[in-house]
């Protein structure tokens, strides 16, 4: 008797030790699953390929973007082998209908060109905030607006006794001073913006038609300093950080002809003065010939005179062709993107990003402008006719699946 009741304690011992182990590893796979993400219910939508002899390794969870609510959209179809763009939900930022322009975004800000109350005026929008607010005072014709930081530059032109006359104005987006820099009397043009330094052309050396230089503003300091300056005409610069692009064309060019001689591109460290020739440009001499040329960081892209759209990496000093674009309206480089006109390619995959696909439009309309600075995607709807200048400004963030 003593025997059978040990044997049956021991059974009886030997099943519970089996459903407290039961108990354990179901504990710790519950505890082993992560929460469902946007990444992983994009996943089921995109197929990624997957190999039965090599598991995957866990996707982490992507950052949730500053803007709440809205529903991440796939920008386009891709391979499955190349890594998707996604888009939040896009936002409209504009509440009135007006002519609007001169797009940009950097960072918080989206600032652009309105036309209200019988003037031009620049505006600027904080993302974070939702606040509006009108940023220029002056009257005139706005172009050339350029964000980069809290620093927003463009060119001023108003009408003085039947003479143009050019100015350069700048606003701190944290002070909200409002500046202007550069001598009216240069007649300075073309303004671009990285950190505190703002460069621009003017024409205070002009001469038979021989000589354009350009300049710098150090917003800190509020000096003015010399980049490129001597004989030859050098046009349309472009800055990122200690980097300038510019064109150039050496002493006894024609640019005023229905064929133009053809410039180079240059690129110019403001801290070493070393002066780098990328090679030549293509050039029709009209209002677009400013934005065929663009730098972001170390990376350089232009439209070559052999039609093809170049890349080079001022780091690396290396140079690569792009298959896309072909056309070359307001580029503009940013990050992983480049935008020529409404049309928006990743560099890293050569993939072309369809971002007015991702949501419905309550009525037709046609994009007008794009701009982004890698993170923020901005842009312009008016209506479907030329004259329907309604001027909707829709903002969305970028966001990556890992």
């Amino acid at each position: 008797m003593k025997r059978t009741r040990h044997v049956v304690g021991g059974v009886l011992g030997v099943l519970i030790l089996g459903v407290l182990a039961v108990a354990v590893m179901l504990s710790f796979n519950g505890r082993g699953q992560p929460p469902q993400s946007a990444a992983r219910l994009f996943q089921s939508v995109i197929p990624t390929p997957t190999s039965p002899s090599q598991p995957q390794a866990p996707t982490p969870t992507p950052a949730e973007p500053p803007r709440k609510g809205g529903q991440d959209s796939v920008l386009t179809y891709v391979p499955p082998e190349i890594v998707p763009d996604v888009l939040t939900e896009p936002v409209q930022i504009t509440t009135w209908p007006a002519p609007r322009g001169e797009l940009a975004v950097d960072g918080n800000y989206v600032v652009w060109s309105s036309y209200e109350d019988g003037q031009t005026n620049v505006v600027a929008y904080d993302l974070q905030t939702g606040e509006q607010r009108h940023i220029s005072s002056s009257s005139g014709t706005i172009s050339g607006l350029r964000i980069s930081g809290n620093h927003v530059v463009w060119e001023n032109v108003v009408d003085s006794a039947g003479t143009n006359v050019h100015g350069l104005w700048t606003y701190n987006l944290t002070t909200g001073i409002e500046m202007g820099v550069g001598s009216d009397a240069s007649n300075p043009r073309s303004p671009d913006v990285s950190d505190s330094i703002v460069v621009w052309h003017d024409f205070r050396s002009y001469q038979s038609n021989e000589e354009t230089d350009i300049y710098g503003w150090d917003l800190k300091r509020r000096v003015e300093f010399p980049i490129v300056v001597g004989p030859g005409r050098h046009l349309f610069p472009r800055a990122s950080g200690d980097w300038i692009i510019y064109l150039d064309w050496l002493p006894g060019a024609q640019l005023g002809t229905p064929y133009p001689d053809q410039p180079t591109l240059h690129a110019h460290s403001i801290r070493t003065g070393e002066d780098i020739n990328l090679g030549p440009v293509s050039y029709r001499n009209d209002a677009w010939s400013y934005k065929r040329h663009v730098i972001s960081g170390h990376m350089v892209a232009w439209q070559g005179r052999d039609g093809a759209t170049h890349l080079y990496d001022l780091a690396a000093r290396r140079e690569r062709l792009l298959a896309e674009p072909q056309s070359y309206d307001n580029l503009i480089l940013n990050g992983r993107f480049l935008s020529s006109g409404t049309r928006l390619y990743n560099v890293e995959t050569g993939a072309q990003l369809a971002p007015f696909q991702a949501f419905s439009i309550e009525r037709p309309a046609r994009a007008t402008s794009i701009t982004t600075d890698g993170h923020t995607l901005a842009w312009i709807f008016n209506g479907a006719s030329d004259n329907d200048n309604e001027g909707r400004i829709y903002v969305a963030r970028f966001r990556r699946l890992p």
